[in-house]
Parts: structure tokens; sequence; C-alpha cells
């Protein structure tokens, strides 16, 4: 099987560097799931995030995985 995940893509937010993977889901093979990477410059924070959803489009995983740091970040930091 081809390798499918995209390259990562960073962001910035209150302080945070975020990175967003898209991978290939393995237990679907058809979708891609959003990996995030939250690590802070302010506080002594670093998270991994994944959830067991996969979207269709690395775009789609993208977005869902940058709505997912914000909103880590607002109710955390």
């Amino acid at each position: 099987m081809p390798n499918r995940s995209c390259p990562t893509m960073k962001w910035a937010y209150k302080n945070c560097d975020v990175q967003v993977t898209a991978t290939v889901d393995s237990t679907s093979c058809s979708g891609f799931r959003p990996i995030v990477e939250v690590d802070c410059t302010t506080v002594a924070a670093h998270r991994l995030i994944s959830i067991g959803k996969s979207y269709p489009t690395p775009a789609l995983a993208e977005e869902f995985g940058l709505t997912l740091a914000h909103d880590w970040i607002d109710r955390n930091l």
C-alpha cells in the first residue's frame, strides 16, 4: 500500500506551536485521521492528540485537527 501521509501542517496559536498531520487510518484504509501535536512555549505543555474518527480527504482531517488543537488550547491554557 502506498504511503498516504500528508506533509505536516504547522501553525501557531496563543504561544503554542501546533503540528497537524493527516495520516492514513489503518483501521479503514480509506480515510485519513488527524494527529495533532501541541507544544507550548510559555508553559511546560506538550500534548499529542488523536481521535478515532477518520475523514475522506487529508484536507478535511487537517481542518478538524486545527479545530481540535484550537479547542484544546482554549480549554487548557
